[in-house]
């Protein structure tokens, strides 16, 4: 019950009195009692004209114009009562205002002097509603359950659950008491393709009986798990060099000269789509699920790594492996030949020829190919007889005895080392057999401490002491060398036509030293090895003993020199940059030769 008062007015003061009498659920209704009275002090009245009005919730409850007496001082009168229905918010609360007036007719000394008013409000006890439901998670994944809590207010109360995903709804359970327990349907995922997640609403009907009470919601976010990121299917990896392939009959691949074509599908799970693909080898990462990677720079076991990501942002990652043989181009350590006995043994005089070679093949697990050729002829001559050889060993230490050397010739030897990818050269030579005077048929020519070979030609296997000067030669035949008396000296090599100052140095066996300026010569061989296809490749050369940059000459030596043009960049005293580009259409070795000359 709530009581409340008005104020006083010559000894008169109203009173209004309002008690909750009953609710109704099933209608959200309160039914109140009221009753309105007039308390006085030491004044009364009899048969006064009086108006009364009493509101409730906005509402007038009562309203009369009628003659009221007091019947005495100092009392209370009840003046008027009643019962009131009260409709309740939606959410069963309710707060509602209260007035009442009491006025006479007549104001004198015996009634109140002015209105006797009240004006306030009450609140009404709340009517159980709608259950508000709660989660016992509020996030879980996709195909995991979750306890969904009516919190009813009323145990008589029964809830309808459902679930509601964009355009798909469902019925979790009808009739529940106090809760529920629900597994969020995988097959859901399919409506959300291109998220990782979504918001679930969760909707509680709350009854009483058959009466619906109202409707309350949350919210559950659904995850999608990683476990349901895209499949990779068979990852397909073949060798793409169509040489290694021929070669080899793609059973291997080879360090430096293979390229993988690599493929693979991938599918998206449940609605999701393969946004991007990639293929990862030897830490270079190639955008595709198709693709052909560069010239494969390692051997061993080299990791192929495919990887995926679909519409919903996960990555997928699968990987094989591959083993690549290791290679290098064949290698011939040491090679020279001698005039020999028939048995191979050291005659300088002989007229069989020894020659010793050391060489190295790359395996390729058995599979590379062997081919050592043996060709020589006489220094004078321009065919080449070829000697076979049989080697099934990759690596070789060995030599070959070949007959009919004739005394009278020098000779020179080349052995060329072969796989399937690249080769070898080395070449040795030796001179005449001994003869202390020799006047070559015909008499065009002489010869010293050996067999005439050249026509109109002084020739000597001595040292030459003119006036000082000495004029001797090395051990290698290409190279001459002149000292002066004060023991320095310089070399150039005799092979091909070299000029400097217009001075012709190729094929001269003599130089006037008093008027030629006799420059320093140095000579070399690179390879500038993995030159890819319609690309330019570089390496360094060095040397010493020039004062100011020399001049660097190239010359190609793989043969083809419109496919393999040659350039010389950046020449300093003691080293230049050699550049090679490479016109054909897979990655070759290139061999060089080059010259520096200068003071």
């Amino acid at each position: 019950m709530a009581t409340f008062y008005s104020g006083y007015s010559n000894q008169y003061r109203l009173r209004l009195e309002v008690t909750q009498k009953s609710q109704d659920i099933n209608k959200n209704t309160s039914q109140v009692d009221w009753a309105l009275y007039l308390e006085n002090g030491n004044r009364y009245f009899q048969q006064y004209g009086t108006q009364v009005t009493v509101s409730l919730a906005g509402e007038t409850a009562h309203n009369s114009n009628i003659q009221r007496s007091i019947s005495g001082a100092n009392t209370t009168t009840l003046v008027e009562r009643g019962t009131k229905t009260i409709y309740h918010n939606a959410d069963g609360t309710r707060n509602f205002a209260v007035s009442a007036v009491f006025e006479t007719a007549t104001k004198d000394r015996y009634s109140p002097l002015t209105a006797l008013t009240i004006n306030s409000s009450m609140n009404l006890t709340t009517i159980p509603r709608a259950s508000k439901p709660t989660l016992s998670s509020g996030s879980v994944n996709f195909g995991s359950s979750v306890t969904i809590n009516t919190n009813r207010q009323v145990n008589s109360f029964t809830h309808t659950v459902r679930a509601v995903l964009g355009s798909k709804s469902i019925t979790i359970a009808q009739n529940v008491a106090t809760s529920t327990q629900w597994t969020v349907p995988v097959d859901w995922m399919s409506l959300i393709p291109n998220a990782s997640s979504a918001t679930i609403a969760i909707y509680v009907d709350t009854f009483s009986g058959s009466n619906k009470l109202g409707t309350a919601s949350t919210n559950l976010t659904a995850k999608v798990s990683s476990s349901y990121s895209a499949d990779i299917g068979t990852i397909n990896v073949s060798e793409a060099d169509e040489t290694v392939k021929e070669k080899l009959n793609s059973s291997v691949y080879v360090q430096g000269q293979s390229r993988l074509e690599v493929r693979f599908g991938a599918t998206g799970k449940y609605g999701a789509v393969i946004r991007t693909s990639s293929v990862t080898v030897e830490g270079k990462s190639y955008p595709s699920h198709h693709i052909t990677t560069d010239v494969i720079k390692g051997s061993g076991v080299r990791d192929v790594i495919c990887r995926v990501t679909d519409s919903r942002g996960f990555t997928t990652e699968k990987r094989t492996t591959v083993k690549v043989e290791p290679y290098s181009p064949p290698k011939i350590n040491e090679f020279n030949a001698y005039r020999a006995n028939p048995n191979g043994s050291y005659n300088k005089q002989g007229t069989y020829a020894r020659a010793n070679y050391k060489a190295e093949i790359s395996s390729l697990a058995g599979k590379n190919l062997i081919s050592y050729q043996l060709s020589y002829k006489p220094r004078n001559s321009e065919t080449w007889q070829t000697v076979s050889i049989s080697q099934t060993n990759y690596i070789s230490d060995s030599y070959r005895v070949v007959p009919n050397v004739s005394l009278k010739n020098s000779y020179e030897f080349k052995l060329i080392v072969e796989d399937y990818f690249s080769r070898a050269e080395a070449s040795s030579s030796f001179g005449t057999g001994e003869n202390s005077v020799y006047f070559r048929e015909g008499g065009k020519g002489i010869a010293f401490g050996k067999y005439a070979e050249k026509e109109n030609t002084i020739e000597s296997a001595w040292d030459i002491d003119v006036k000082g000067l000495l004029i001797g030669k090395q051990d290698n035949d290409s190279f001459y060398s002149i000292i002066d008396n004060k023991g320095s000296g310089i070399d150039f090599q005799t092979v091909g036509k070299l000029t400097h100052n217009q001075k012709e140095f190729a094929d001269k066996n003599y130089v006037d030293s008093k008027t030629a300026n006799i420059p320093k010569i140095v000579t070399g061989q690179i390879k500038i090895s993995n030159v890819g296809s319609r690309r330019v490749e570089n390496q360094k050369i060095t040397y010493t003993g020039f004062s100011s940059p020399p001049k660097v000459y190239v010359t190609n030596l793989s043969g083809a020199p419109n496919l393999y043009p040659l350039s010389v960049y950046y020449v300093n005293r003691d080293n230049a940059t050699i550049y090679a580009y490479n016109g054909h259409s897979s990655t070759v070795s290139i061999d060089v030769a080059w010259v520096a000359i200068g003071n």
